[in-house]
Order: C-alpha cells, then sequence, then structure tokens
C-alpha cells in the first residue's frame, strides 16, 4: 500500500465522527481503551487509525511514511496532541491536507 493510499484509508476509518475518537489509540463499543489493531476496536484517533491500516504498533507507526506525510501537517509534528486537542473536523482536513500534497506534490 503507498503512502497516499495508506493516508487515504486511515481517513476512511475515522471519517465518521463516531468512529474517531481523542485520548486513547483506539476504544471499543463501549468507550473502554482497545490497541488499535484488536478486533474489539471500534473507534481510533489518527494515530490508531494509521496503525490499523498499515498493521503497526503505535510505536512503530512513528516509522512509516504516512506518519511522517501526516506530521508535517499538524504543528510542531505532534499527530497526537493534534487529534486530542482538535475537533474532529480539523483532524479530517490535516489528513486531507496530506492527501492533497502527495496528489499533487508541485502545486
Amino acid at each position: 500500500m503507498t503512502t497516499l493510499e495508506t493516508l487515504k484509508a486511515a481517513r476512511l476509518k475515522i471519517a465518521d465522527e463516531g468512529r474517531w475518537t481523542f485520548g486513547e489509540y483506539a476504544r471499543n463499543r463501549n468507550e473502554g481503551p482497545v490497541a488499535p489493531n484488536s478486533p474489539k476496536a471500534y473507534c481510533w484517533c489518527a494515530i490508531g487509525a494509521l496503525c490499523v491500516v498499515t498493521r503497526c504498533s503505535a510505536k512503530t507507526i512513528l516509522l512509516h511514511p504516512a506518519y511522517d506525510a501526516l506530521a508535517n501537517i499538524v504543528p510542531r509534528r505532534s499527530i497526537h496532541d493534534f487529534n486530542d486537542s482538535k475537533p474532529h473536523h480539523a483532524v479530517l482536513a490535516a489528513f486531507d491536507e496530506a492527501i492533497a500534497k502527495l496528489e499533487h506534490p508541485n502545486g
């Protein structure tokens, strides 16, 4: 999966606000914290969505090019802080900007 495909797939995981969370990488249907790749995961933060799409852990996702592409969009390169302090639409907008930069690298 390319970086562009990864970002699009992760964005799709959290496109519905009910499938997005903050404060944890992922939560189950009862809002309890679970690992992003858990079969019980129902909603994800931006990092958790990247983890589940790439099948990386929360530690190894830091090395993935899709993480870097999204981190280049958010302040201080902190996806975690951005996800936890901004509304859902702002998180999706960051994904959209990262996707657009990959789709149109010269403009």
